[in-house]
């Protein structure tokens, strides 16, 4: 709804009118603004009662044990440490990682994050790659 008040509104601005004849609305009048600005409000509420609703389903889902959202994703620990481990030495990529552990790519970056984070690495050879190669394009950019 609020693309659509947003296209009434650049439609008003170039002086042109939104006539629907099948909820019969004209915008020229202000009966006809007013109607289009309680029926989006009304489409709003919808909306949010929709999602309240669909909060509280899953509120009572999980107090029951029915809902526990979606299963995580299971690997192979030791074959991951060791392709990584081999990432950093540079003796594999990403792609080859991903393709080896049958991952898409935002699954593969969220396990190398928490791999990171479950043993405290912070200065991995890849992140300083990254590290780098965004701070040379930011000083270009400043040139």
């Amino acid at each position: 709804m609020r693309v659509f008040l947003k296209i009434v509104e650049q439609l008003e601005l170039k002086k042109v009118t939104f006539i629907s004849i099948r909820e019969n609305l004209d915008t020229s009048t202000s009966i006809g603004k007013f109607a289009v600005s309680i029926l989006t409000e009304l489409k709003q509420l919808e909306h949010e009662n929709l999602l309240e609703r669909q909060r509280i389903g899953i509120e009572q889902a999980k107090a029951e044990g029915k809902h526990k959202g979606r299963k995580p994703i299971e690997i192979d620990e030791t074959q991951f440490e060791r392709l990584y481990n081999d990432w950093q030495n540079g003796k594999t990529t990403p792609k080859i990682m991903m393709n080896e552990l049958h991952l898409k790519p935002a699954t593969f970056w969220r396990k190398v994050k928490d791999y990171r984070n479950r043993n405290k690495i912070t200065d991995a050879p890849t992140m300083r790659r990254w590290h780098s190669d965004s701070a040379e394009a930011n000083n270009k950019e400043e040139l």
